[in-house]
């Protein structure tokens, strides 16, 4: 009954103005005629499709879906079935994704970064409820982006999941990142224009092991000193882009008698970039020149990055090390 009252909406009216369109599919659906419709909608001159279709996967979307070219709104909701996009796109309106409840395999990881940054016009992306199944790296590249959710997505099999995600977009305004499943690196860069973030990730599986971290558009208050507290083999910790959010009397106070342990013994460099207007007295560089012994600074670099603007970057260097 459904599907026959589906095929006379569409057939009985002229459908070639119609902006929104709206499908959920429970149960078993006839799969030629779902694609049928999809494509029908993706003719005219639609702006919003929201699919929400269980036991489907995605290869019931049609190939005209990725190339209607007034489409602004996208949202696909598939209960965890595979999310197949195809390697040429064409979306130049596309404003707003939605991927609710797909999953996504290794193979398909260069395919999914290639759909991301294949969408000019891309303003907003959630990712909500998604598996990634044996994924080595998610990379979302973006020069439009503004708002990315990642929501409730987790990488799986969780006991031998070890990811790398990276996020490249300088247009982001907001982030929001939440999963349950640990990364063995995060690489969040190249965001000048960031204003709200939220990042609920568990940490590395053994950071008492880790001897290396490098840390992209970080503030220089009291968290960075208690995220170092757990690292006590740490010997070089790289700052990019850090930003002055503290007095060096706020780290001082905080941190009282409980230097981070490697600062005591293990960390041999310390580097720290920022804009041109880095200066000795940084307040994080103060800090830390006062509180580990036999640093120095050794020397003063300074690059452009890609939108012309000036970085300097400052090396510290402990001249001793006990063993």
């Amino acid at each position: 009954m459904f599907m026959n009252f589906v095929d006379n909406v569409l057939l009985r009216h002229d459908i070639s103005n119609l902006h929104c369109f709206k499908l959920g599919c429970f149960g078993i659906c006839d799969i030629s005629r779902v694609h049928s419709w999809i494509s029908t909608v993706a003719h005219s001159k639609l702006r919003e499709l929201y699919l929400k279709i269980y036991e489907l996967d995605s290869n019931v979307i049609p190939m005209s879906v990725y190339c209607c070219e007034s489409l602004v709104v996208l949202k696909i909701s598939f209960l965890g079935s595979k999310f197949n996009p195809p390697t040429s796109i064409s979306l130049p309106s596309l404003k707003t994704l939605i991927l609710n409840s797909l999953s996504f395999v290794d193979d398909d990881h260069e395919l999914m970064q290639q759909f991301f940054s294949s969408l000019p016009a891309l303003q907003h992306l959630i990712l909500l409820r998604c598996r990634f199944h044996d994924y080595k790296k998610l990379i979302i590249s973006s020069t439009s982006l503004n708002s990315l959710r990642i929501e409730n997505s987790n990488f799986e099999p969780f006991y031998r999941s070890d990811p790398v995600i990276k996020v490249c977009a300088p247009q982001l305004r907001d982030l929001y990142f939440e999963t349950s499943t640990p990364a063995r690196e995060y690489i969040l860069s190249s965001m000048p224009v960031l204003q709200e973030a939220y990042i609920s990730a568990p940490a590395y599986r053994d950071p008492t092991n880790l001897t290396y971290l490098e840390l992209f558009g970080c503030y220089d208050g009291p968290d960075i000193l208690r995220l170092l507290q757990v690292m006590p083999n740490l010997q070089h910790l790289i700052f990019n882009l850090l930003v002055s959010g503290s007095s060096e009397d706020d780290l001082t106070l905080y941190i009282g008698e409980m230097l981070p342990p490697c600062f005591h013994s293990k960390i041999k460099e310390i580097q720290i970039s920022e804009y041109g207007y880095l200066s000795e007295d940084f307040p994080m560089m103060n800090f830390l020149l006062n509180n580990i012994e036999d640093l120095k600074i050794t020397e003063n670099t300074y690059s452009t990055d890609s939108w012309g603007d000036e970085i300097k970057t400052i090396r510290l260097v402990r001249d001793s090390l006990d063993s």
